[in-house]
């Protein structure tokens, strides 16, 4: 962006001429000034929403001392080289009353900051995203907390010294937060997360690769009772185990949006099949990388053949064993062992399929989320229609159950022929399209590789090859 842009009356962005304009985003800007952005906020005197994230935004008190000596009017003289916190400030202090919405992500903005524009006389922000800022302390939070009660959205994802201590300050004051997000906060606890009960509009909550969160932390502060507000919920890469899923599965019903992407030991068979009985109003649904995934969760195939066993996987479970070897010792490569091995594992799924009846078949499948959009199950390499990933079978399945699916991610599903890849971009619902490029085809543990057919245009307008 020129640092001359909007400078002069030729341009005709005088006065109020941008007055009915309500967001501002200036995000990823590098060359942003203190000047230019004045030329901005001048004309659009009744702006709600202001986005600074990923800019070079200063801080330090040095500069300030720097660019504005005392008895320099700051609105006059804006500086053409430097974005300074200083000017920001200023800016909000004018416009408190009209100010609803601020975004710092990626900045520098530290506790002393936040209050400083916590503290600001007037202010009732609405929204504040201040993801990924390292320096940000419990401080800032604490008197953001005490000042800015009508907060509905927070995001302090990233934020490494956010500890319980800020999670609590959350908790007994913004009563009427809607959406938090504390992704990756790592020095929050199961001590922390139990307050979380105390957010009884709480809609929206991302507490995701919290490597200190567990299942009893999730109990307390989310499935104490049956919670009818959270539709949104992000708990991808925790430390849980299949019990928590379906906790979180039956205690919360209206879901719409589901991320459990790795959690390694507590997406299996049986939790699938929990959530597919249960979450039927969901729009997003998240598997990624869930290796205990198989062919009998997504189908409810197989289910009450295995009542009498009592592993932790349930009794949703496939009828063949994965973990059978060869007595003989292999001499080829891993790579032509694991192409045999998937073949067998084909082989056990037909034959498990061919033995369903109507009275074995009675668990719950994917058919069932009638409204899901959004699906991903990359790299869940259990799901074994075809020889380690899946095949022709399961996407004509997907794209005859799931006509409302707008996503669609198999990429590392290298088995799908080029027939049915040519094909996945027929529903006119589906508008993205992630998918690796047609390989060999592999059956019976041979490569069986044929001219794949021109793809379709209207496939090539949708797809992105990986």
């Amino acid at each position: 962006m020129s640092g001359r842009l909007m400078e002069g009356i030729t341009d005709g962005l005088l006065g109020n001429s941008l007055q009915n304009l309500k967001s501002l985003s200036l995000s990823g800007n590098q060359y942003l000034s203190d000047a230019l952005l004045n030329r901005f906020i001048s004309s659009a005197p009744y702006l709600e929403e202001f986005d600074l994230s990923s800019c070079s935004l200063q801080f330090h008190l040095g500069l300030v001392k720097k660019f504005y000596p005392a008895g320099v009017d700051i609105n006059t003289n804006a500086s053409e080289s430097v974005l300074t916190f200083y000017f920001v400030m200023q800016f909000l202090l004018e416009r408190a009353k009209h100010i609803k919405r601020l975004s710092f992500s990626k900045t520098l903005i530290d506790g002393a900051a936040l209050k400083s524009l916590s503290e600001v006389k007037d202010l009732m922000l609405e929204s504040l995203l201040v993801h990924n800022c390292d320096q940000l302390t419990n401080a800032g939070i604490l008197s953001l907390c005490q000042h800015q009660i009508y907060l509905r959205k927070l995001d302090i994802g990233l934020c490494t010294r956010v500890t319980d201590q800020s999670l609590v300050y959350i908790c007994d004051n913004l009563i009427n937060l809607e959406h938090l997000n504390i992704q990756r906060c790592r020095a929050v606890t199961d001590l922390g997360l139990a307050h979380l009960q105390k957010l009884h509009k709480l809609k929206c909550l991302n507490i995701s690769q919290c490597e200190l969160i567990t299942k009893e932390g999730i109990e307390k502060g989310l499935c104490s009772d049956i919670n009818y507000i959270i539709e949104e919920l992000d708990i991808n890469s925790l430390n849980l185990d299949h019990t928590a899923v379906i906790m979180v599965s039956e205690k919360m019903p209206n879901l719409r949006s589901l991320n459990i992407s790795y959690c390694f030991n507590a997406v299996t068979d049986t939790s699938i099949q929990v959530i597919f009985k249960n979450q039927t109003s969901l729009v997003t649904l998240k598997l990624s990388h869930c290796d205990k995934v198989s062919d009998a969760g997504l189908t409810g195939m197989g289910k009450g053949q295995d009542d009498d066993d009592d592993d932790d996987d349930g009794p949703i479970m496939s009828s063949y064993n994965n973990d059978n070897k060869h007595p003989r010792i292999h001499l080829g490569s891993r790579a032509e062992e694991e192409i045999v091995r998937d073949a067998r594992r084909k082989r056990d799924v037909m034959n498990m399929c061919e033995k369903v009846t109507t009275e074995s078949y009675n668990g719950y499948s994917l058919a069932r989320i009638k409204g899901l959009r959004e699906l991903d199950i990359n790299g869940c390499n259990r799901i074994t229609d075809g020889c380690n990933q899946l095949t022709d079978k399961t996407i004509e399945a997907i794209r005859s159950h799931c006509n409302k699916l707008k996503i669609l991610d198999v990429q590392g599903c290298r088995n799908i022929s080029a027939d049915v890849a040519c094909s996945i971009g027929t529903p006119s619902t589906l508008h993205t399209v992630l998918i690796s490029k047609p390989g060999p085809y592999i059956s019976d543990g041979l490569k069986k590789k044929t001219p794949p057919p021109p793809f379709l245009p209207r496939l090539m307008q949708k797809l992105r090859l990986h």
